[in-house]
């Protein structure tokens, strides 16, 4: 919080010309509010000026925090002089970007990778965690992996997807995350960003041709342990992923996945998987809050669904989270799947 603090002047020190003068024509009371009013207007001013600076955000790997400290005051005790628009950058320990391309359609995206902290001389392979709506889901999962890793689950090597660069987060995933064009769905983000939707496909052909095969190439990663974690949008992308090319993931963390999309759209996508393929090799978890509403029956009844088809090779688990909404679901789901889909090894050995 920036903490304004008005010095009044005493009235035996001397005082300004312009003081002088309202002081003589207003009388004392009327000059004093006078005085304090241009004081708030100088803050206001220096507040509006400082938010119109132009700001250097980092990329969503980091977690840029903006000293926000109170100016220096005149007295006995002075405090330290520092830019309101200052920034300290805290970066995710272990933590660098990759800039990369899609290859069939030039846009441009960051790759957030964590590394183990043994990964420098351990030579051991690892699984491939791989998180899209960067702006949270990496943060979280870096912290949940800090905790977890060598003790309730193996350690991972975290790969995260940017938004594309140059494009509003929410016009990014609308068009990378949703299966089909919808553009009079009401419940996205806007009906502006919605004339871009259904170019799901498309992105996953960029994970699979350009993502997966840079990270493999440049890290160890464990060949059968590529996990996907999705949530709300890119749950919904998940199960897209599930619905065209199950094997390019070995597990699937799907959370509150946004089934209502267009009419439901998904249910129908899934009826013409089931056309044409009785098999479906995958690993998936799949979380709702119990207090997201619709969601929950949508979610349910899609499990159901993929439950009567038998698929063979599809392992399927699903779980409505007590007391959880839409935007406190993540964390506690992210956690869950993790220990779900890469256990540690003694901790399974000693369960088996």
């Amino acid at each position: 919080m920036r903490h304004h603090i008005i010095n009044t002047q005493n009235e035996h020190q001397p005082q300004p010309v312009l003081c002088r003068a309202l002081h003589r024509v207003f009388g004392r009371s009327l000059f004093q509010v006078l005085s304090i009013g241009v004081a708030l207007l100088c803050t206001v001013g220096s507040f509006y000026s400082a938010a119109a600076a132009p700001s250097s955000q980092s990329a969503d790997a980091r977690i840029s925090q903006s000293v926000d400290a109170p100016r220096p005051i005149k007295g006995p005790i002075a405090s330290p002089t520092v830019s309101p628009m200052a920034d300290s950058e805290f970066k995710i320990h272990n933590t660098h970007t990759l800039p990369i391309k899609a290859s069939h359609s030039e846009l441009a995206y960051e790759l957030y990778v964590r590394l183990p902290k043994d990964y420098a001389t351990s030579g051991k392979t690892y699984p491939m965690v791989l998180l899209n709506d960067t702006g949270y889901s990496m943060a979280v999962a870096s912290g949940i992996v800090h905790l977890m890793a060598g003790r309730d689950i193996e350690d991972a090597i975290l790969v995260g997807i940017s938004y594309s660069k140059g494009h509003a987060p929410t016009l990014s995933r609308t068009r990378d995350y949703t299966p089909t064009l919808a553009p009079t769905e009401s419940g996205g983000h806007s009906l502006e960003v919605q004339q871009h939707s259904g170019q799901a496909s498309q992105y996953i052909r960029f994970i699979k041709t350009d993502v997966l095969p840079l990270i493999q190439q440049r890290y160890r990663i464990a060949v059968h342990k590529k996990v996907f974690v999705g949530h709300s949008y890119g749950g919904l992308l998940g199960i897209s992923i599930l619905l065209q090319d199950p094997t390019l993931f070995d597990a699937y963390i799907l959370g509150s996945p946004s089934l209502w999309y267009d009419n439901q759209v998904m249910f129908r996508l899934e009826s013409d998987y089931a056309k044409r393929h009785n098999r479906m090799h995958a690993r998936v978890f799949m979380y709702v809050g119990s207090k997201e509403g619709k969601m929950v029956d949508d979610l349910q009844a899609f499990s159901k669904q993929l439950t009567a088809r038998r698929y063979a090779g599809l392992s399927l688990q699903t779980k409505v989270l007590p007391g959880l909404t839409h935007h406190s679901a993540f964390a506690v789901l992210l956690t869950d799947g993790l220990q779900q889909a890469i256990p540690h090894l003694k901790l399974n050995s000693e369960q088996k």
